[in-house]
Protein backbone atom coordinates (compact mmCIF):
# COMPACT_ATOMS: atom_id res chain seq x y z
CA UNK A 1 0.00 0.00 0.00
CA UNK A 2 2.24 2.78 0.85
CA UNK A 3 3.88 2.89 -2.80
CA UNK A 4 0.46 3.50 -3.94
CA UNK A 5 0.20 5.96 -1.10
CA UNK A 6 3.39 7.70 -2.41
CA UNK A 7 2.35 7.75 -6.18
CA UNK A 8 -0.89 9.80 -5.18
CA UNK A 9 1.02 12.04 -3.08
CA UNK A 10 3.05 13.00 -6.08
CA UNK A 11 0.68 13.07 -8.15
CA UNK A 12 -1.45 15.66 -6.02
CA UNK A 13 1.75 17.81 -5.45
CA UNK A 14 2.16 17.64 -8.97
CA UNK A 15 -0.91 18.73 -9.99
CA UNK A 16 -1.01 21.68 -7.63
CA UNK A 17 2.13 22.93 -8.80
CA UNK A 18 0.11 23.32 -12.24
CA UNK A 19 -2.43 24.95 -11.03
CA UNK A 20 0.08 27.63 -9.16
CA UNK A 21 2.04 28.20 -12.52
CA UNK A 22 -1.25 28.74 -13.91
CA UNK A 23 -2.98 30.56 -11.81
CA UNK A 24 -0.46 31.90 -9.24
CA UNK A 25 -0.48 31.01 -5.98
CA UNK A 26 -3.56 32.65 -3.77
CA UNK A 27 -3.05 35.41 -1.60
CA UNK A 28 -3.65 35.97 2.06
CA UNK A 29 -5.73 39.18 2.91
CA UNK A 30 -4.24 40.93 5.80
CA UNK A 31 -7.34 41.70 7.91
CA UNK A 32 -9.37 39.50 9.43
CA UNK A 33 -11.88 38.61 7.39
CA UNK A 34 -14.55 37.22 10.50
CA UNK A 35 -17.29 40.07 11.41
CA UNK A 36 -18.23 40.73 14.62
CA UNK A 37 -21.52 39.76 15.71
CA UNK A 38 -24.24 42.17 15.66
CA UNK A 39 -26.03 42.23 19.34
CA UNK A 40 -29.53 39.68 19.15
CA UNK A 41 -31.67 42.83 20.63
CA UNK A 42 -31.85 46.25 19.64
CA UNK A 43 -33.99 49.21 20.76
CA UNK A 44 -36.74 50.03 18.85
CA UNK A 45 -34.93 53.78 18.56
CA UNK A 46 -31.84 51.82 17.18
CA UNK A 47 -33.65 49.95 15.22
CA UNK A 48 -35.11 52.89 13.28
CA UNK A 49 -32.26 54.68 12.64
CA UNK A 50 -30.49 51.81 11.24
CA UNK A 51 -33.22 50.62 9.02
CA UNK A 52 -34.13 53.74 8.45
CA UNK A 53 -37.31 54.38 9.64
CA UNK A 54 -39.16 56.86 13.34
CA UNK A 55 -39.47 55.67 16.64
CA UNK A 56 -42.86 57.17 17.87
CA UNK A 57 -42.60 57.20 21.70
CA UNK A 58 -46.12 58.25 23.53
CA UNK A 59 -45.61 60.06 27.28
CA UNK A 60 -48.73 60.42 27.89
CA UNK A 61 -49.81 59.92 31.57
CA UNK A 62 -52.98 58.53 32.06
CA UNK A 63 -55.34 59.36 34.90
CA UNK A 64 -57.33 56.38 34.75
CA UNK A 65 -55.60 53.28 36.24
CA UNK A 66 -56.00 50.27 35.36
CA UNK A 67 -58.85 47.93 36.19
CA UNK A 68 -58.40 44.27 37.48
CA UNK A 69 -60.55 41.76 35.69
CA UNK A 70 -62.01 38.82 37.24
CA UNK A 71 -62.95 35.96 35.03
CA UNK A 72 -65.49 33.80 36.01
Amino acid sequence: MAPRQDHLVKIGLEGFDLIDENFGRPRRSKGNPVQKPEPAMISSDKAAEKYGGIAVTDYHISERKPRLIRWP
